[in-house]
């Protein structure tokens, strides 16, 4: 099962990124937790 990761070090800095993105870690995100199995393999 694919999984994504994200390093503690975004979160604590998360506040001071530029607003665009935030919007970019926040929808990557929430992609990756709609796709399924076979779409986060590309098949």
């Amino acid at each position: 099962m694919p999984q994504l990761a994200v390093a503690n070090t975004l979160w604590a800095e998360y506040e001071q990124l530029d607003k665009p993105v935030r919007a970019g870690v926040r929808k990557a995100m929430a992609k990756f937790q709609t796709l399924t199995t076979v779409e986060l393999r590309g098949r």
